[in-house]
């Protein structure tokens, strides 16, 4: 059994095919099962490569049609919530949990527990959400969380979140 078969023929996909690097690796895969369980042959199966898989950037919106996300709902919860999302650049998870305990009006600031990497930070509160926020609160008097899903105490779900954006878009 020749060992540098299979690399040869991954190599051959890359230059001469062109492939995507998932159908290469699709194609690695493939390889990988049938040298360790067809031919019982583990030590071919270190030997066949592997593509890296850039990840693709996220769409940029331009001023306009953030302004028109940003407009799109009349409702104050999503409202406050698609602001909040770009004005204070929070994700969608640290959006679902943040507390009302977590805004601090009189130094404007907001505190984001647990964000990504599992880290507290604090960012800043432009003043015109300040004032979006200050309206939301009065109108929906959230106890915990700032955002309550359907029932009260426990927060918005992630799928709520996202159909509230995409509907924005």
């Amino acid at each position: 059994e020749n060992a540098q078969e299979p690399k040869k023929y991954i190599l051959y996909l890359k230059d001469s095919k062109e492939l995507a690097p998932r159908t290469i690796n699709l194609v690695s895969a493939a390889l990988s099962f049938f040298y360790e369980k067809v031919l019982k042959s583990s030590i071919m199966v270190d030997k066949i490569p592997r593509m890296k898989i850039g990840r693709s950037l996220p769409a940029v919106y331009s001023e306009i049609d953030i302004q028109k996300i940003l407009s799109a709902h009349d409702n104050p919860k999503h409202r406050s919530i698609l602001c909040l999302a770009y004005g204070c650049g929070l994700r969608l998870n640290e959006i679902r949990l943040l507390k009302k305990s977590h805004i601090d009006f009189s130094s404007d600031m907001l505190k984001v527990v647990s964000g990504k990497g599992n880290k507290d930070r604090y960012v800043m509160i432009d003043p015109s959400i300040r004032t979006l926020l200050e309206q939301y609160i009065t109108l929906y008097k959230p106890s915990t969380y700032l955002f309550d899903g359907i029932e009260k105490d426990t927060p918005l779900t992630k799928r709520t979140i996202g159909k509230i954006f995409d509907h924005a878009c």
